[in-house]
């Protein structure tokens, strides 16, 4: 008998154990906010093989070999993966902050990268070193045109609803559509043609589908270890914490209430 009451004693001291532990560790969450975003400052200092959480993926484009360059707006990185969907490297951009409308990714036939930020068009290697950039007003700056001889210049008076390709662009086509303007739907690309007659599909999420000629499909999204820092999953902790804290504090009147009324009897 005495060993059961050791044990229900012992289990309501668990119990609060693993209520303060709890606690602890989403305040630990909570303030997990800051230091991902002092981390967001110092982007461009981080390690070429470090993968980032997909917290804020502006565009996506798909090179004439299959990989994918995908730009995270957040820390400002373009992160690169292979053709079946692994993570390769990632390098700092020269993305703007704050962007107009949004940044945007076209990529050219001869594997060029063209990311617009706040009305510039940054041209990159596929190493990610920049090699030209053209800047247009702010005014009226919508669409852009790779030009027969591999430049980038603007287009004036565009027909309505000009859009990007979903697929590499030849000299003289469209560049860089309305849809960069951040007017004409939520995402540049929703979906890019592969040079495999595959395609891949984006997702809420955020997250990109690759569908194989095959049939097969494979989800390309923040790795699992890295959710708990993908926005806006840290914000999860400051509500609960809030929730907690009413619960409580609702209680402990309760309690109280019930112990005033117990003392007048």
């Amino acid at each position: 008998m005495a060993r059961s009451g050791w044990r229900r004693r012992g289990g309501s001291m668990d119990i609060k154990r693993v209520k303060r532990r709890l606690r602890a560790v989403l305040v630990v969450w909570a303030l997990s906010i800051f230091p991902i975003g002092f981390c967001a400052a110092l982007a461009p200092r981080w390690p070429s093989w470090v993968e980032l959480p997909w917290s804020d993926i502006s565009d996506f484009v798909v090179t004439p070999d299959g990989r994918m360059y995908v730009y995270n707006g957040f820390f400002e990185q373009m992160m690169v993966y292979g053709a079946a969907g692994d993570f390769q490297i990632s390098w700092p951009g020269p993305g703007y902050r704050p962007s107009s409308g949004g940044d945007c990714l076209a990529v050219a036939e001869d594997g060029r990268i063209f990311l617009l930020s706040y009305n510039t068009v940054f041209a990159l290697s596929s190493q990610g070193e920049e090699l030209f950039r053209v800047s247009g007003d702010r005014a009226g700056s919508r669409v852009w045109r790779l030009t027969e001889n591999g430049g980038v210049e603007i287009v004036h008076n565009p027909r309505p609803d000009t859009r990007s390709p979903d697929r590499p662009v030849r000299n003289g086509e469209i560049l860089l559509g309305e849809e960069c303007s951040g007017t004409h739907g939520p995402w540049p690309h929703s979906r890019y043609d592969r040079p495999d007659g595959g395609a891949v599909h984006r997702h809420l999420g955020p997250r990109l589908e690759i569908c194989f000629p095959d049939g097969r499909t494979r989800t390309v999204m923040t790795p699992w270890y890295l959710l708990w820092a993908q926005l806006p999953f840290p914000a999860v902790p400051w509500i609960v914490l809030l929730i907690w804290e009413r619960s409580e504090r609702k209680q402990k009147r309760s309690e109280s209430s019930a112990a005033g009324r117990d003392s007048t009897f």
